[in-house]
């Protein structure tokens, strides 16, 4: 037996909103982190610094690969919300005939 959906159409575009809010906020982090190193980078030498810098750049790449699947997984949060609200909107649409074409025959 299927289960019944509880979720509503709200719910889906607020959650589509907190994954972008968070995304955004990850963006701004990153970008704040990568002035801090370019600014350390820029007077730091040797090979530690090289080392660091090395460690910095494969985490940023990590870190957009992140924020890349985080922005596929709102996106298709939006694409959910969309198509379930327009399911919706379809049943209630038939459920409303249905009911004024029965309504004369007492049922």
């Amino acid at each position: 037996m299927a289960s019944v959906s509880k979720v509503t159409v709200q719910e889906l575009y607020n959650t589509a909103t907190s994954q972008d809010d968070a995304i955004q906020g990850a963006d701004k982090e990153l970008q704040n982190l990568q002035q801090h190193c370019d600014t350390l980078a820029s007077v730091w030498t040797g090979q530690a610094a090289a080392t660091y810098h090395e460690a910095m750049n494969s985490f940023q790449d990590g870190a957009k690969q992140v924020v890349a699947k985080l922005k596929e997984m709102q996106q298709t949060m939006l694409e959910t919300a969309k198509l379930y609200g327009a399911t919706n909107e379809n049943i209630i649409s038939v459920a409303g005939k249905a009911r004024s074409h029965t309504s004369g025959l007492g049922i």
